[in-house]
């Protein structure tokens, strides 16, 4: 994704995912995803750190959103994308 966003001179933003809760497992392949957008200095977000976790009103089981959780989904990439002048506006 990111090679073509380069190709074409558009703007890539990756994300860390949000699960409704973290173990070891999820944790340990997360950082490992952390450290891999930071030494390819590729822009991203992290939902894991931006909502609260065991909250079923915005998922609809371990990994998938309500429309709740899609609304509040849809607000903060809105934001980074208006911070972070990622249209050019």
């Amino acid at each position: 994704m990111r090679a073509a966003c380069l190709e074409y001179g558009c703007k890539f933003v990756a994300s860390i995912p949000h699960w409704v809760a973290t173990g070891d497992e999820l944790s340990n392949f997360d950082n490992q995803v952390r450290d891999f957008f930071k030494n390819e200095e590729i822009n991203y977000f992290d939902f894991q750190n931006e909502l609260p976790h065991d909250d079923f009103s915005i998922h609809s089981d371990k990994v998938h959103w309500t429309e709740k959780g899609l609304g509040l989904m849809a607000d903060i990439w809105f934001k980074k994308i208006l911070s972070e002048k990622l249209l050019g506006i």
